[in-house]
């Protein structure tokens, strides 16, 4: 299971915005999106659980960070 913070997502989302689409939708299928919340209860952030993410499908070999 891989945990993607909202700003990695974010960033995701620009590489290849259809493919994220379907870790968001797959993640709100499986109920696997999770929204933090501060003292008051306010949310100020939110992560998604998916099982794997296909790398491939952001970018060049060798343009990606091992």
């Amino acid at each position: 299971m891989l945990i993607i913070m909202e700003a990695t997502l974010n960033y995701m989302g620009l590489l290849n915005p259809q493919y994220t689409q379907e870790l968001l939708n797959q993640a709100q299928e499986t109920n696997n999106v999770v929204i933090m919340t501060d003292k008051e209860g306010n949310p100020r952030g939110a992560y998604l659980r998916v099982p794997n993410i296909d790398r491939k499908k952001f970018g060049k070999k060798k343009d990606n960070i091992e």
